[in-house]
């Protein structure tokens, strides 16, 4: 086909791509998957090219102004699965593509950072050794020695000197008088520089073997394959992703690696690190724009095999998939929820699996509902291993009824006797100690004694948590903060009392009643620093703080040997929200965090406080009892016909004034068509009625899955009811519309 016109996805909230006609100069150059820049109104801005036609009825189509990039940004798998992407979670193409790229990649022409260097290949070493001069000077025999030693790689000559001590001067006049060529490539981040590779011989167990054989047979028949890695904590899943790695990559194919939390990827990266050196890489939102620019390049060129990051890494550029891997595959993390595309990053690895016919790993200690729902109606293989690698036993887990007097301690209603005695004892040993309170903050509010009056979010319908070091009220959904008042601001009474505790009270109680103990907090508070958390881990990993509470960050995939009691503080908290995947999301921070007690060959104890000991949910984690719950919870959701019985969508509609976000949501609610398919609840208020100074109401839609597999007819119905209310008068900009595909919070 003659390439004539071009369609254009635009990074901006608008549907539809556009058309631009191809200059003469560009017809054999221009490509799908090319930035271009256009003139888009009165603006000149980048687009992409995601299609070309023929012929177009159109009048006074612009021209495109130039190409951008020597070869397209998008091949042609990640542009297919992007434009799954959009029409699954009914977003705007031009949106999707930019949440791909590297921040500003959409914005302005930008060039990775570079470095000069040399190649060392055999030729190199050759002419080095056959260089007289060299071999009879004593002082560059260091910089011969490096360079010998150096596989077949690019190596800068910032690593050369830091290597040599010779300046990088010194280094370039040397190369240069042996005619030796300096070349320049893409500059590796600092943070994946003078890696080495120390692997380490490890002996897999009976289920490691058998789960990596299995994947091994896959991985072999070049087929798209989804496996379920069921096991414990501490059961070796990281050892199968090591050794599904290294088959692909013999394979010359390349692997995504996705991790829930930043944190995570300290200890994960040092393992890969060891096994596969500088094949590596890392993008996280903690990296400034030019580092995850250079890796993103890096990628994109073949210089790096795998990437290791939370959600966004699923678009790491790489040809020729051959594994994604998704560890901790149970948390919600991997939902993108504050803006669109509201993806789940999970899912959309499968989609690029199936696309490559590659292999997804999932795993987990606690499966989510719809990936073992899956398991069960055989779309993924299940494997498991149900023992620790170092065949200690799981940790004895107590549950403390708070309401039981015998439990109760006068010096602090926060900690039950138990807790405390058997925090004393553990400190006794020189044992380590995880506190979790999944809330943050001194106390959940403050109370005026007199008139009963709580301070609140000026913007949101929440009350303001009090952070006492900082002698703050916060609002942990806006940011709104005011400094404590000392008088209340409705009846000027002078005393406040304090209700609910957060992981700042349990530090201070704490320190009162166990003074020498080393303690640090780690929440979203104390780790706003670079590195923090990195340097906390490490530090409590060896044995340099006794005691360390968190929220539920510390209760994500860390391998602390010295940690002998686990400790939560109150368990009740998000097993009552209101929201269907409460009693599930308890389940897996509590199995989890349990989960970090007992390693290596310490004797590990759970305690965990709670109001309601008989809770179902409690009683399946003090058994150890995954797959007892997993059926159990099944049960109750095919009841109430949610996920994966169902699929859902939530419609939000929030603005500033009250009435007309109300009157809009119940015009739009008009215009959906009604289908046997589906099930329509609401309009009504969230639960969370007010946010960042916007009221919001809710719409939420079930999908028959028995009717309605693909979920094609819900999301068919929402864009037809979104494109009709388009055309009402009630359609307005002084409101937002929010449509959520699959989401995991009903807040």
């Amino acid at each position: 086909m003659e390439k004539k016109f071009a369609q254009i996805a635009i990074p901006l909230a608008v549907t539809g791509n556009f058309t631009y006609s191809i200059p003469d100069e560009f017809v054999n150059k221009i490509k799908i998957g090319h930035r271009v820049k256009i003139n888009f109104g009165k603006k000149t801005i980048l687009g992409f090219v995601v299609d070309f036609i023929d012929n177009c009825e159109l009048k006074n189509i612009k021209q495109i102004i130039d190409i951008v990039d020597d070869e397209p940004i998008f091949n042609f798998e990640l542009l297919k699965t992007l434009k799954w992407i959009s029409e699954y979670y009914v977003a705007p193409f031009g949106e999707v593509l930019k949440t791909a790229l590297p921040k500003r990649m959409c914005e302005k022409i930008l060039t990775p950072k570079t470095e000069k260097g040399v190649f060392i290949d055999e030729n190199l070493k050759e002419i080095l050794n056959n260089t007289a001069t060299i071999k009879n000077n004593q002082k560059q025999s260091s910089l011969l020695n490096f360079l010998n030693s150096q596989e077949n790689k690019f190596v800068s000559l910032s690593e050369i000197s830091s290597n040599t001590n010779f300046s990088s001067t010194y280094i370039k006049t040397f190369l240069q008088k042996l005619n030796l060529q300096i070349s320049e490539e893409i500059s590796f981040p600092k943070f994946l520089r003078n890696i080495h590779k120390t692997i380490l011989n490890i002996q897999l167990n009976q289920y490691q073997q058998n789960s990596t054989n299995e994947i091994l047979k896959k991985i072999d028949e070049n087929i798209f394959h989804t496996f379920l890695l069921f096991g414990i904590t501490g059961s070796g899943k990281t050892q199968v992703y090591i050794e599904a790695t290294k088959k692909v990559l013999e394979k010359n194919k390349t692997v995504i690696f996705l991790v829930p939390e930043i944190s995570l990827t300290h200890q994960i990266v040092s393992l890969f690190q060891n096994n596969f050196g500088k094949l590596i890489g890392v993008i996280h939102s903690k990296m400034s724009d030019g580092e995850r620019l250079n890796v993103w390049n890096l990628a994109k060129t073949n210089k790096i095999k795998i990437i290791i990051g939370p959600r966004s890494a699923i678009f790491s550029p790489f040809q020729n998939l051959g594994l994604l891997i998704v560890d901790e595959e149970h948390e919600t993390s991997y939902k993108q929820y504050d803006m669109t595309p509201r993806y789940n990053a999970r899912d959309v690895a499968i989609v690029r699996a199936k696309e490559n016919n590659a292999i997804v790993i999932l795993g987990s200690a606690t499966p989510s509902l719809e990936s073992f729902f899956n398991f069960q109606t055989k779309k993924y293989t299940i494997l498991k291993l149900p023992e620790r690698v170092d065949n200690f036993k799981l940790p004895k887990i107590s549950i403390v009824d708070m309401k039981n007097s015998k439990n109760k301690n006068t010096t602090s209603f926060i900690f039950s006797l138990p807790l405390i005695e058997k925090i004393n004892e553990r400190l006794n040993k020189k044992e380590s100690v995880i506190l979790l309170q999944n809330r943050r903050g001194f106390s959940s509010f403050i109370e005026c004694i007199n008139c009963g009056h709580i301070e609140k979010c000026k913007n949101c319908s929440l009350t303001l948590t009090y952070h006492k070091n900082d002698s703050i009220l916060l609002c942990h959904y806006c940011g709104y903060k005011i400094i404590k008042p000392l008088f209340c601001n409705s009846c000027g009474f002078y005393f406040s009392r304090f209700k609910g505790f957060g992981t700042e009270r349990i530090e201070e109680e704490l320190s009162k009643i166990f003074p020498i103990a080393k303690i640090q907090r780690m929440d979203i508070d104390s780790i706003s620093r670079k590195n923090f958390d990195k340097n906390v881990l490490e530090k409590f990993a060896n044995g340099e703080i006794d005691i360390l509470i968190g929220t539920q960050i510390v209760a994500k995939g860390f391998n602390f040997p010295k940690v002998s009691l686990v400790g939560v503080v109150s368990s009740d908290m998000q097993m009552y929200m209101p929201d269907f995947r409460a009693s599930e999301k308890t389940f897996q921070l509590l199995t989890q965090v349990a989960g970090r007690s007992g390693r290596s060959n310490i004797e590990g104890e759970v305690i965990i406080q709670t109001y309601n000991p008989e809770n179902s949910c409690l009683q399946f984690v003090k058994k150890n009892d995954t797959i007892g719950y997993l059926n159990f919870e099944l049960q109750e959701r095919k009841i109430l016909f949610y996920p994966p019985f169902s699929r859902i969508a939530l419609i939000e509609f929030l603005g500033k004034n009250e009435n007309e976000v109300f009157v809009a949501i119940n015009e739009f609610k008009k215009h959906i068509s009604l289908n046997e398919s589906l099930i329509i609840l609401g309009p009504s208020k969230a639960v969370i009625e007010r946010k960042n100074q916007n009221f919001r109401f809710h719409i939420l839609i079930k999908s028959r899955k028995k009717t309605d597999a693909s979920g094609k007819i819900l999301r068919q119905t929402i864009l037809n009811a979104l494109n009709s209310f388009k055309q009402t008068k009630y359609f307005s900009s002084k409101y937002k519309i929010i449509i959520d595909i699959d989401p995991t919070s009903m807040m």
